[in-house]
């Protein structure tokens, strides 16, 4: 019911498509998107926190071991983790804590793994990235890791389950009908 997954052949399924799709031996990166919607559904559905964690953690461990097997074969150089609740309050039910995803790949790929990336938001309202939770920030643990940062919703942030622009933009004119683009954009698509 969740209508989301990082099951290790859902994922090698994803990845080969989307390398046939772009015409690429390999990515350099590829991220698990929002592994997180696990824990907000199965807090939808009743699920004790420390059982949805227990098996959130299996399931990110078996996404990292399908990663680290397509980094030995060549498909992706290096791998890691999107996710909105990186940087919030970690007592949160969908916390995804960054320490715990680190662990994780230190146990399956050694101390070599190949969990390099994190993403997530961080805006002038959604600072908690850089300023954290009674603790260390998640981007100094990051930094201390050696990991890559990827910012989401720069000019956007999300309160109280509502998008605020941070930024005006001007749309420029369109040329030609909206047949006429259309068409180009069915050329891109079937590109």
């Amino acid at each position: 019911h969740c209508w989301h997954c990082i099951h290790p052949e859902f994922l090698r399924d994803q990845l080969t498509r989307s390398l046939s799709r772009l015409q690429l031996t390999h990515l350099d990166v590829c991220l698990l998107h929002n592994p997180e919607y696990f824990l907000i559904d199965a807090a939808n559905r009743g699920v004790p926190l420390p059982q949805a964690r227990e098996a959130f953690h299996v399931r990110i461990e078996r996404a990292f071991a399908f990663f680290e097997e397509a980094v030995a074969v060549g498909m992706v150089g290096a791998y890691g983790v999107s996710s909105n609740t990186l940087p919030v309050d970690p007592h949160r039910a969908d916390a995804t804590h960054l320490e715990t995803l680190l662990a994780i790949a230190r146990r399956v790929g050694g101390p070599k793994h190949h969990f390099q990336v994190i993403q997530m938001p961080l805006n002038i309202l959604e600072s908690d990235a850089a300023l954290g939770h009674a603790g260390v920030p998640v981007l100094d643990v990051a930094r201390a890791a050696g990991l890559a940062t990827l910012v989401n919703r720069p000019l956007n942030a999300i309160l109280s389950d509502q998008l605020t622009r941070l930024a005006d933009f001007s749309i420029p004119a369109v040329n030609g009908t909206y047949a006429e683009a259309l068409q180009r954009v069915q050329v891109l698509e079937d590109e």
